[in-house]
């Protein structure tokens, strides 16, 4: 999985742009879907089904073969919920769409894989068992178009061809954006969230699932936000039970939010909850209730949804780890953002633009935003950044291809810079 690329000096376009920290804005929403939200879900079973195969590939042939599964689905099942008692009656299914190279003379255990992915996601997040687990349904296909040799998804283990090239070139259209810093709510939501789902507080109250989604609304320095938390029906006995621990649960919430100095906090808990009405659940997640989860869904790469940025559609997981630029380009401008911000302590948007078929360590434009004019940046610093980033792609396909989903959804490891 090392190619040696050699080429010249980035070419890159410099702005400033003070509007790009959403610290100075006066308004700014921002979203993060809970771990166990079934976005969230389809995200990570998408990641980790691509490193798994990865790494299956990779042990069993020396190559990472092309493939792509960010097309993952979730349907809901069906539950009869109550205080007290809870029946699955239709559990939900998980659906692999996607496309995987054919091998010739024998063929991968994708069913195998799969639901050995499946499983290890549902029992890491909700402790799940084996009989519990969702239905698996699979359709991928090995369709090559005329762009592209035979070789690129037919593999024959007997040859010497390799399905990616000796330089490696993108395999889509895309435009990328990363930024840093993180602004004080985008900062907030994410350790909210984690703060919900964690360890520390599933044991204070063991009765929440890991279902939650925050929305939270600033205006200059006053905060409004909303949070949804699934109650595990077996856990709670009594509609009068279910509103006392939202009660005590709320004066938490409150809580944690002091530490963040935030003036005239509101906090809203469950509000589509009404008398004798409230969020239940089997195991911890609306999946169990009829809700749907599509990767691309969930939180942006910067583990929320911003109004604020200018985000990118791209949808991250699942996607080949080696040649999908909507993948490696999008870690790559967060990483260069950054650094930037890092050295320079100057707010910077970082957008990248590439064409299908170009290498893809010469993407057609590259454009850096910088949020304070009065600070002088050498070109040269912005321009050692950006070509240390890129030279780094092989070394960054490997640290994906070995990265656990569940611990990068909730620390951004991949953002961690040298």
């Amino acid at each position: 999985m090392s190619f040696l690329i050699i080429f010249s000096i980035m070419e890159y376009k410099t702005f400033f742009d003070s509007n790009i920290d959403p610290n100075l804005h006066e308004v700014e929403i921002v979203e993060r879907k809970g771990i166990g939200h079934p976005d969230s879900l389809s995200d990570i079973i998408a990641e980790y089904f691509s490193n798994v195969y990865s790494r299956y590939c990779l042990d069993k042939y020396g190559v990472v073969l092309n493939h792509w599964f960010d097309k993952i689905l979730i349907s809901g099942g069906e539950a009869i919920l109550k205080p007290g008692s809870s029946k699955v009656i239709k559990k939900p299914k998980v659906y692999l769409f996607g496309k995987i190279t054919k091998i010739q003379g024998e063929g991968i255990p994708i069913r195998e894989l799969f639901s050995d992915t499946v499983f290890k996601v549902f029992n890491s997040i909700f402790s799940l068992a084996k009989e519990s687990m969702p239905e698996i349904v699979i359709d991928v296909n090995s369709g090559i178009g005329a762009e592209h040799l035979p070789s690129f998804y037919k593999y024959n283990p007997q040859s010497n061809a390799c399905p990616h090239e000796n330089v490696l070139h993108s395999n889509d259209t895309v435009f990328v954006i990363g930024y840093a810093p993180y602004s004080k709510l985008e900062s907030y939501v994410i350790k909210l969230e984690n703060y919900i789902n964690s360890k520390q507080f599933k044991k204070i109250y063991p009765y929440t699932g890991y279902d939650v989604k925050v929305l939270a609304q600033r205006i200059k320095n006053d905060l409004e936000v909303t949070i949804c938390i699934p109650i595990i029906a077996d856990r709670i006995n009594s509609w009068f039970l279910y509103e006392d621990s939202k009660l005590k649960i709320l004066s938490s919430l409150y809580k944690f939010t002091e530490t963040f100095d935030w003036k005239n906090p509101k906090i809203n808990l469950n509000t589509k909850d009404g008398k004798e009405k409230g969020f239940l659940t089997v195991y911890g997640t609306a999946l169990d209730k009829g809700d749907f989860g599509v990767v691309g869904r969930g939180n942006r790469f910067s583990g929320f949804i911003s109004a604020n940025r200018g985000e990118t559609q791209e949808a991250y997981h699942g996607k080949n780890p080696i040649i999908h630029s909507g993948k490696l380009l999008t870690v790559i401008a967060h990483r260069v953002a950054e650094r930037i911000y890092k050295d320079a302590n100057i707010p910077t948007k970082v957008s990248i633009c590439i064409n299908n078929g170009s290498e893809l360590k010469k993407p057609e434009c590259i454009y850096v935003f910088l949020g304070d004019k009065s600070k002088i940046v050498r070109s040269n610093f912005i321009n050692q950044i950006l070509q240390d980033e890129f030279d780094k792609i092989e070394n960054l396909s490997e640290r994906i291809i070995l990265n656990d989903p569940i611990k990068e959804f909730r620390s951004k490891s991949l953002l961690v810079t040298e």
